[in-house]
């Protein structure tokens, strides 16, 4: 495999923006290294917020 979606990072990232919650410490970190989510390496995910599968960030 070369890089996968990371929905992760998207759900993070619409929490923190949406002004629910913001965990720097603990969820920052994890979502952005992706070896703690059981990547080999940073470059096989591919972050984003928004997608043709799912609602765009202004509608979340």
């Amino acid at each position: 495999m070369d890089g996968c979606w990371h929905e992760s990072f998207r759900i993070f990232a619409i929490k923190n923006l949406a002004g629910n919650t913001f965990d720097i410490e603990e969820n920052l970190k994890q979502v952005l290294d992706a070896k703690q989510q059981g990547y080999q390496k940073a470059t096989n995910v591919i972050n984003y917020l928004a997608s043709h599968e799912c609602d765009h960030l202004l509608a979340e």
